[in-house]
C-alpha cells in the first residue's frame, strides 16, 4: 500500500520500504529512453533486471507493463498477489542500498502527492491507472524527443542505423544506471558497494527523516516550494489542485522528475 506518512519511519535500515504494488508500479513506469533524456532514471537503476523495461521505441503501455509484471509474479495465477509473491516482490530487491530506496521513495512521494486525489494514503484501481496512463503519454513525449535527436537527416523517421544508434545509447545508459545503487552514485551494482561519504549516502544507522515531513502529508517538499503561494509550509486546497494539474502536465510532456526528498 502507497503510504506517505511511512515514508517518514526510520529504522536502521532507513525510511520504511514501499509495498509489492508500489515497486512494480515504478518499474512499470521506467523506460529505457527515460535516462537519455532526464539523464538519470530512479527505477532504471533500483529495478532487479528481471524487470527491466522493453528495448527503445517499443510501444508504450506502462499499464499493460504493470499488469504483465504482476502476472509474473502472481504464480498461482488468481489475480492478486499473496503475502508470498509480495515477499517475491521484495525479495527480489534485499541487495538495493538505502541510498536508493531512498530516492524511490522520494519518487513515489511526489508521485503520490499527485495522484493520491482522496488523500487516502493508498493508490486505488482508477489512481493506479491515471497514474500509469500518464507514464504512457510520458514515454511517447520522451520517444518523440529522442527522434529530433537522432533524426540526423531529419526526414522525420529513424533510419535501421539511425535507430541502432538510438537503441545503442539507451541500452548503454540503462546498463550504466542500473549498475549504480542510486543515479549519481557509482560503484554501487547490485551488489551494494560502498556508499561514498557526503552527498547522497545517508549517516549511519539510517539517519533521520527529513524535515519537512515532520509538517505531515501537506507539508511542502523542497522541489514544489513553488506552489505554497502564502509560504506556510503546508499546502492548501487549491495550492495541492495547482501542483496536481502542473506536475500531471510536466510529466506528460517528458519534463524529468523530480525527487520530492531533494534539498
Amino acid at each position: 500500500m502507497f503510504t506517505i506518512l511511512a515514508l517518514i519511519a526510520c529504522s536502521d535500515s532507513g525510511l520504511t520500504a514501499l509495498s509489492a504494488t508500489d515497486e512494480l508500479t515504478l518499474s512499470a513506469a521506467s523506460t529505457k529512453e527515460e535516462v537519455l533524456v532526464d539523464g538519470e532514471d530512479a527505477a532504471a537503476a533500483s529495478m532487479p533486471e528481471r524487470e527491466a523495461p522493453p528495448p527503445p521505441f517499443s510501444e508504450c503501455d506502462a499499464l499493460g507493463r504493470f499488469e504483465d509484471l504482476r502476472a509474473e509474479y502472481d504464480t498461482d495465477g488468481d489475480g492478486t498477489l499473496s503475502a508470498d509473491e509480495e515477499q517475491a516482490v521484495l525479495d527480489a530487491r534485499e541487495e538495493r542500498g538505502d541510498p536508493a530506496d531512498r530516492h524511490m521513495q522520494g519518487l513515489w512521494h511526489m508521485l503520490g502527492l499527485v495522484y493520491d486525489l482522496d488523500e487516502s494514503h493508498s493508490l486505488d484501481d482508477t489512481e493506479r491507472s491515471t497514474m500509469l496512463e500518464d507514464m504512457t503519454v510520458r514515454c511517447d513525449a520522451l520517444q518523440a524527443q529522442l527522434l529530433a535527436e537522432f533524426d540526423t537527416d531529419g526526414d522525420g523517421v529513424l533510419s535501421e542505423e539511425e535507430l541502432a544508434v538510438a537503441t545503442s545509447e539507451a541500452e548503454a545508459a540503462f546498463e550504466e544506471g542500473h549498475d549504480q545503487t542510486c543515479p549519481g552514485m557509482e560503484g554501487g551494482g547490485a551488489e551494494g558497494g560502498e556508499r561514498p561519504e557526503g552527498e547522497g549516502a545517508p549517516p549511519e544507522g539510517g539517519g533521520e527523516p527529513p524535515e519537512f515531513l515532520e509538517g505531515g502529508d501537506r507539508a511542502v517538499p523542497p522541489p514544489f516550494v513553488e506552489f505554497d503561494t502564502d509560504g506556510d509550509g503546508l499546502l492548501s486546497d487549491a495550492e495541492l489542485a495547482t501542483l496536481r494539474e502542473t506536475m500531471r502536465e510536466r510529466i506528460r510532456s517528458g519534463e524529468p522528475l523530480v525527487d520530492a526528498f531533494a534539498e
